[in-house]
């Protein structure tokens, strides 16, 4: 398996990725009040919960990823559960699942082009 697929699905996983993601979101972000958090704080964090995904998946532990599903969860639990955030809590679980589900994509569509396809 050639360290090139591997390298190029981090990559691909994380910036192009993070674009695609953040262009879909941007339409749902006048309906919802963003609040006072960390400038960029959720787009360093989708970098970072798709490169553990990517690990994952090279690695063979796809289940570790309900690790990160759980941590998520938990964290962000109090800052969803009012009825009056249920706009946010829509959007944080869209972008949620989009950056999953595209970090897996792309992480099983290189592990496969590494392997000759």
């Amino acid at each position: 398996m050639s360290i090139i697929y591997i390298i190029a699905s981090y990559i691909v996983a994380i910036f192009p990725a993070g674009w695609i993601i953040s262009a879909f979101l941007t339409r749902y972000e006048s309906e919802i009040e963003m609040g006072k958090g960390l400038r960029n704080a959720g787009k360093y964090i989708g970098w970072l919960e798709r490169f553990l995904i990517v690990t994952f998946v090279w690695a063979g532990e796809i289940s570790a990823i309900g690790f990160i599903v759980a941590a998520k969860s938990v964290f962000r639990f109090g800052e969803i559960k009012d009825k009056e955030n249920r706009k946010l809590a829509e959007y944080i679980l869209i972008g949620t699942l989009a950056s999953f589900s595209i970090a897996l994509a792309i992480a099983y569509i290189f592990k496969w082009m590494g392997r000759g396809g």
